[in-house]
């Protein structure tokens, strides 16, 4: 048990936690996912653990429900979704949203996110250092959304 606290205190740390107030639920638990993922959201906004932060316009997070049982997860923003700020809205996007229809859910069901949160120039492939460096963050949405299901994109 103590080897697996402070493991995930050393996460904590590795993304930008400086505290913990442990007055608030633990971390992961689903009734607390919104203000969890809400802060998260704003440390992620400032990450510069790449080259991608010095050119991006802008972070893409992620959208929907932060206790959703499904999430989708695909591999970094392109132009569309960088000038929205938001994943999968533009050609793949409307797809995959009809495919969310066809299950009898909407986008506001299910979390849908990249593993990459920062446009890679000219919609390249991102590159290894890349997806190190936003692992921790897709790990730690994972770890707050708890989903039952994850589809990989």
């Amino acid at each position: 048990m103590t080897e697996d606290l402070l493991r995930e205190l050393e996460f904590l740390k590795e993304i930008g936690f400086t505290h913990l107030d442990i007055s608030a639920p633990p971390p992961g638990t689903r009734h607390a996912a919104p203000d969890l993922l809400g802060d998260f959201q704003r440390i992620v906004m400032t990450c510069e653990k790449c080259r991608l932060a010095r050119g991006r316009t802008q972070v893409v997070f992620g959208v929907g429900n932060p206790n959703a049982d499904l999430m989708f997860v695909g591999e970094a923003p392109g132009r569309d979704e960088d000038v929205q700020g938001e994943p999968f809205v533009g050609r793949a996007g409307q797809l995959l949203t009809d495919i969310i229809k066809a299950m009898h859910l909407t986008r506001d069901d299910v979390y849908i996110a990249n593993v990459v949160k920062c446009r890679p120039p000219e919609n390249r492939n991102p590159e290894q250092d890349e997806l190190d460096a936003c692992r921790p963050h897709i790990r730690r949405q994972v770890e707050i959304i708890q989903p039952r299901v994850i589809v990989t994109l």
